[in-house]
């Protein structure tokens, strides 16, 4: 109940604080995608998106809320903060872990604190109104709790490889925020089990293939989509080709680390 009654203060106060930024072309564009969805365009035939779709995730969102709200620029913003209420409360959820008494409560301040509100103007736009990327840690947190609360049963690698395969082709930045780092650490902890001849953690070797099966889920469903007719994405311009062109794109480099 305690979590159900912060959820819906925190919609609140998110959906006021979506209205204080300006409606905008991004936002008639997800509506009007999810508005084709509900009248029978599923695979959005004729649709020419940027890089990233966010189909399976957001868009699928924008759909279910328009069949009941309608095709109004007011969806949006109950969208968006029913996007970060989520993710402000599965941040919450994944801090505290297992922890009780005033361990859990020193978590709950830490991560609530950080999320809780973000700032005015840019701050609004990138995080409680946009389509992007915070969207896609919804999806993200999910996988990360089940790990963290699950983690040794044997479904869990197979849900896990499932719900990153769904986020993926939503969004191709989940190949490093998502599975390159449980690739990388799960690798990791089951490479250190062989060296130090320790007992095996077969978990830890199968969150590592969950990763990589990801990848091959999503990529075969991003095939299929474009073989039933569904939508175009547009390619990221690569503009990288030789070593003598590294120094030049060091500056883009930096960007893409920072």
């Amino acid at each position: 109940m305690g979590y159900v009654t912060a959820g819906v203060i925190l919609f609140c106060g998110y959906l006021r604080l979506s209205s204080t930024y300006a409606e905008n072309s991004d936002m008639a564009d997800i509506l009007l995608m999810g508005w084709d969805i509900v009248h029978g365009n599923v695979l959005l035939h004729g649709w020419h998106m940027s890089d990233v779709s966010f189909y399976p995730t957001e868009l699928a969102q924008y759909a279910l809320l328009e069949s009941v709200l309608g095709l109004h620029m007011s969806t949006a913003h109950v969208a968006a903060a029913m996007t970060y209420t989520l993710v402000v409360l599965l941040v919450v959820l994944l801090a505290r872990g297992t922890a009780s008494g005033p361990e859990a409560l020193a978590r709950t301040l830490i991560a609530g604190g950080i999320m809780v509100a973000p700032q005015l103007s840019a701050g609004v736009y990138a995080v409680d109104l946009a389509v992007g990327h915070i969207g896609t840690s919804v999806p993200l947190l999910l996988a990360w709790l089940l790990i963290d609360r699950e983690g040794r049963r044997w479904w869990v690698p197979a849900l896990t490889a499932v719900i990153l395969a769904w986020v993926l082709v939503a969004d191709p930045i989940v190949e490093i925020t998502g599975i390159a780092p449980l690739a990388l650490m799960a690798g990791l902890r089951f490479g250190w089990q062989l060296v130090r001849h320790r007992r095996l953690d077969a978990s830890a070797a199968a969150l590592a293939g969950a990763a990589l099966a990801a990848y091959a889920l999503a990529w075969g469903t991003q095939a299929l989509l474009r073989a039933l007719g569904g939508y175009v994405v547009s390619p990221l311009p690569v503009r990288w080709r030789t070593f003598a062109e590294l120094p030049a794109a060091a500056p883009a480099l930096w960007r893409v680390l920072d």
